[in-house]
């Protein structure tokens, strides 16, 4: 395979050029720093070798190129980072086409991530599980369904109902989903997020050089509640949910955050390392593995509730790993 072909297989999640916006010189050529959340060990790369996955929007369709939905990304993408750029370097949103591109370019990178792509397909999984517990969960719902199969021209199991039951309950079983179904679910999911992104008043927050660097994620859109409280089983923010907010890291400067409230500040300098501190703990807590920064050092707001840097990170997850490890 040549080295083209080879380079069109890395699918990056989070895309080159927004990387380059965290690396040390502002460029794909230059490297930045990776910090694993698991281990708490860091290291160099540049943007093209980090935030992607071999053929992660793969499709196999009659008459389509396997890279056509790729292509199409990468389309938005290209059409997006000198909107982004502008952006950064005017610290003024866009408006009219490039203000679209740039809603769409967000709601693709919230939702194009490996850990949307788990999220759905264990969800998935078991809705799978249920229905066919629900299906053995009587003798005559299991020949009911025998026989609706048998009159549609679906080719029946040669099972027991017995061994069916026990196959089902047992859960000695995983259920997986085809690439075409995931990216499916992509599309479907950035058409849902795009209008209540589009829908929000954004603001851009500088942050000088001097109080310090704003981080990204290998998850780089996080939606968070502006209010902590106890929510019981709805705990999880949404997209059309009034009382959220979103944020969106775009360089080691430059940040975007989205509200619904109908007057919002268009430019905010930051003047304060714990406003840094608590904007980056968003990108900390919503990244699945890995944190990219300008600098071998960021501040972020702990869970010991003070403004902490990367030494403070790996203690704790060296504390957690320790506790984790007792009988």
């Amino acid at each position: 395979m040549s080295g083209g072909q080879n380079e069109k297989r890395r699918h990056h999640y989070v895309p080159v050029f927004h990387l380059s916006g965290f690396t040390k010189k502002d460029n794909r050529e230059s490297p930045l720093f990776v910090f694993n959340t698991e281990t708490g060990s860091q290291f160099e790369s540049k943007p093209e070798r980090i935030g992607f996955e071999r053929d992660l929007y793969t499709v196999d369709l009659p008459d389509v190129q396997p890279d056509a939905i790729e292509d199409v990304f990468a389309d938005l993408e290209d059409k997006t980072a000198p909107v982004v750029r502008t952006l950064c370097e005017t610290l003024q949103l866009p408006d009219g086409d490039d203000y679209n591109f740039l809603m769409n370019y967000i709601a693709l990178l919230e939702v194009r991530t490996p850990i949307r792509r788990r999220i759905f397909a264990d969800f998935m999984e078991q809705v799978a599980k249920i229905t066919l517990q629900e299906v053995v969960a009587t003798e005559e719902r299991f020949e009911g369904t025998r026989q609706r199969m048998a009159a549609d021209g679906q080719e029946v199991p040669k099972v027991s109902y017995q061994d069916l039951r026990d196959f089902a309950f047992e859960e000695r079983y995983t259920v997986s989903f085809d690439n075409n179904t995931h990216v499916r679910n992509v599309l479907d999911t950035m058409d849902a997020v795009l209008h209540p992104l589009g829908a929000r008043n954004w603001s851009v927050i500088y942050s000088p050089e001097t109080l310090g660097d704003f981080i990204c994620s290998d998850h780089p859109v996080s939606l968070h509640w502006l209010e902590e409280k106890e929510r019981g089983f709805f705990s999880s923010p949404g997209h059309g949910r009034l009382d959220t907010e979103v944020t969106v890291p775009l360089t080691s400067r430059v940040l975007l955050l989205g509200r619904f409230q109908p007057f919002m500040p268009k430019r905010i300098i930051l003047k304060s390392r714990l406003h840094l501190a608590y904007l980056n703990s968003y990108s900390s807590m919503n990244c699945e593995r890995f944190i990219f920064s300008r600098k071998e050092d960021f501040v972020w707001f702990s869970r010991e509730n003070k403004v902490a840097d990367v030494s403070d990170f790996r203690r704790i997850i060296a504390e957690d790993l320790k506790r984790s490890k007792k009988p």
